[in-house]
């Protein structure tokens, strides 16, 4: 399959098999990047590894311009403020909700914490300091009240096994949330899966 090809496109592949359960976010985020990096010749004018592939005549398609932006993808930007080349990356919201979790089980303060994660203003505010993001995923404020924890720690495996994607997203991207919150992740990681 041409599309494995690109690492970022493997990893969401690896994340959706992965997943217990059926996810329309994560099939949707799929769908729109396996669409966009196609192997030459197939049509549409789309960028696959930095070059332009031009539509055959005849074959309907995009009007051209920039491709839109695969659902679940945030720019983050730099630690100066700005946004190197506009990064993309999909993370999840949970994954941005459990990173500002563990942050604050990091430091010792669980209980502000779990105030904070009541108010998703406050809560969106404070990611986008920390973790150098200009844009949230629109269901951040859907997990209001949110915690991993007794998902982590309960008896439902398959619950617990949907936990897996956000771990590994913060695991893998210690430039984005830090290199604490990525080591605890991988632990977690380690002893839960």
């Amino acid at each position: 399959m041409y599309a494995a090809a690109d690492p970022e496109l493997y990893s969401m592949i690896i994340t959706f098999l992965e997943a217990p359960s059926f996810s329309s976010a994560l099939s949707a985020g799929l769908i729109d990047k396996i669409e966009r990096v196609r192997k030459p010749g197939l049509g549409g004018t789309r960028v696959v590894k930095e070059e332009t592939v031009e539509e055959p005549v005849g074959v309907a398609g995009d009007a051209g311009g920039e491709p839109e932006q695969p659902a679940g993808s945030v720019e983050v930007a730099s630690a100066a403020g700005s946004v190197e080349g506009a990064r993309k990356r999909n993370l999840f919201a949970k994954t941005y909700f459990i990173a500002a979790e563990l942050y604050y089980e990091l430091k010792g303060q669980q209980a502000e914490f779990e105030s904070l994660s009541r108010r998703t203003n406050k809560l969106a505010e404070f990611v986008k300091k920390q973790f150098h993001t200009v844009r949230l995923p629109g269901t951040f404020s859907d997990l209001r009240g949110y915690s991993y924890k007794p998902v982590l720690n309960g008896d439902n495996e398959s619950r617990k096994g949907q936990l897996k994607p956000f771990f590994r997203q913060l695991s893998e991207n210690p430039d984005v949330f830090g290199k604490p919150i990525a080591q605890r992740a991988q632990r977690i990681l380690v002893e839960y899966f």
